[in-house]
């Protein structure tokens, strides 16, 4: 689901001006009821808001794209998927300390085609008292809007890219263990949340040190979970073949299902 609103956001965007002149043909119809709908969406869709909120959304989405494509597969890495998560979520709060200079570049972009289209850029009314919308006090549209809306969706993007996956990061991080054998954490998350799969502490961190020391005697650098799965010796490592076996049976996300259930035919019972 995720990726088709990439892919909207994208086709939306890049035919604005299209869909914009269809519009404008629309309203002189004879057909009043069409004529006046048409009117209807013209006048949002060249609102400022909504304009720069699209431009912003889309220049946003390239960023998350690529992750987005990757979680929909069938056969991902987790490890791998929160190592690009962290280094997006970088990215963005580089992006928003730098605010000023970044949203300045594609606030020139979007006047250019606000032009284009005869779309004029100004600051919403404020009023004097406002508790439900946005009612920041800018002496330019490019301040108001950088703060109101681009901070604002930078912002939250980066908190929905945080909250599915921080509850279990401790977890995750235990995980990255058996891979990279250059890794120190602590261990306690990883072998109380699968307790009922695994030996007792001990047993699992001693195993692990001799999995790890494994990897190094022998040069052996895994470059994923199935990579080292293959590579580890279940009569020798059991513990650490269980937690790798779950690691790579692990959904990152419940994209696959959705699509499955998307898919299936309401069925008919008697």
């Amino acid at each position: 689901m995720i990726l088709i609103f990439h892919n909207s956001v994208e086709i939306f965007y890049d035919f604005l001006p299209a869909i914009l002149s269809s519009l404008e043909e629309m309203i002189t119809w004879s057909d009043k009821e069409t004529a006046t709908k048409a009117n209807q969406l013209l006048l949002v869709l060249q609102a400022t808001e909504f304009h720069v909120s699209v431009a912003i959304i889309n220049k946003m989405f390239k960023y998350t794209k690529p992750l987005s494509i990757y979680l929909q597969k069938q056969n991902i890495d987790l490890c791998e998927a929160i190592n690009h998560i962290d280094l997006i979520i970088k990215e963005l709060i580089s992006i928003r300390e730098n605010a000023e200079t970044v949203f300045s570049d594609l606030f020139k972009i979007i006047v250019k085609q606000s032009k284009e289209m005869d779309i004029e850029i100004k600051i919403s009314r404020l009023a004097k008292r406002q508790k439900h919308r946005c009612n920041i006090m800018m002496n330019t549209p490019e301040e108001y809007y950088r703060v109101s809306i681009f901070i604002t969706f930078i912002d939250s993007i980066i908190q929905q890219l945080k909250d599915p996956f921080t509850k279990y990061r401790e977890i995750i991080s235990g995980f990255q263990a058996l891979i990279d054998c250059n890794i120190k954490t602590d261990l306690h998350q990883l072998v109380n949340f699968y307790q009922n799969d695994v030996e007792c502490f001990d047993k699992v961190v001693i195993e692990i040190n001799l999995w790890n020391r494994f990897l190094k005697e022998n040069n052996i650098k895994p470059i994923s979970a199935l990579d080292a799965i293959s590579k580890c010796n279940p009569e020798f490592y059991k513990n650490v073949y269980t937690l790798m076996h779950i690691l790579v049976v692990l959904p990152g996300t419940s994209c696959e299902a959705e699509k499955t259930f998307s898919s299936l035919k309401r069925i008919k019972t008697i």
